[in-house]
């Protein structure tokens, strides 16, 4: 099947709903979303690789167009089907901290996928509901996952401890993977949201409150 393999420009090339899926043992596919505990599911499955680096999105790309069921791409069939769900609210406000952090080191590594943001929150929602500002950290959880009777099951943020404990003993892990919480955000460069902010972050969200992501407990 050498033919059918990818290899994207990674400068430019971003996850899209045809591979952001990570194929785990016991035939468990784990559909994941920027923000979205995005790098500890990928942490977990690098450990259970023991490999070096996460697997990258040429891995997953070709490895969906070797194993996924072409009529429910991008999952395998009959495969258990699992999301994690975010505020969208507290999501943004995990997007920008991310990318105003992690900008310069992805520079370093000649990776130009992280923009530079207006030093004000209402700069960057200015920017976002202009059109003039884009990254894939912003997208939409409907974008990414789109509906939600696709799955099995669906885990908020704080109901990780459970997706974990799931994979744990679902997947016969030989590690404990309860601790594992990557691109954790520490330092804050933004204050925390007004309400006026919230409303604008919202609409800028509307998909996501109307396909239910956002109402996960």
């Amino acid at each position: 099947m050498a033919d059918i393999y990818i290899q994207p420009n990674l400068k430019t090339y971003e996850m899209s709903p045809a591979d952001n899926v990570i194929y785990f043992p016991a035939n468990i596919d784990v559909r994941i979303c920027p923000k979205n505990a995005m790098s500890s599911i990928k942490e977990i499955y690098r450990l259970h690789r023991n490999h070096p680096e996460y697997v990258g999105r040429v891995y997953r790309l070709n490895t969906v167009m070797e194993e996924g069921f072409q009529f429910e791409i991008p999952f395998r069939k009959n495969s258990l089907r699992m999301a994690v769900a975010r505020d969208p609210v507290a999501r943004f406000k995990s997007a920008i901290e991310y990318i105003a952090a992690n900008r310069e080191y992805h520079l370093s590594l000649s990776r130009d996928d992280l923009p530079v943001l207006p030093e004000t929150v209402d700069g960057i929602l200015d920017k976002l509901e202009a059109g003039k500002l884009r990254n894939n950290h912003f997208y939409t959880q409907a974008y990414y996952m789109g509906n939600m009777n696709n799955y099995d099951m669906i885990f908020s943020m704080k109901k990780l401890p459970l997706l974990f404990s799931l994979l744990h003993s679902e997947c016969k892990l030989k590690f404990d993977p309860s601790n594992i919480h990557e691109n954790k955000s520490t330092v804050k460069k933004y204050p925390e949201l007004t309400t006026e902010q919230i409303d604008r972050v919202k609409t800028l969200y509307e998909k996501d409150y109307q396909y239910g992501w956002a109402n996960i407990s």
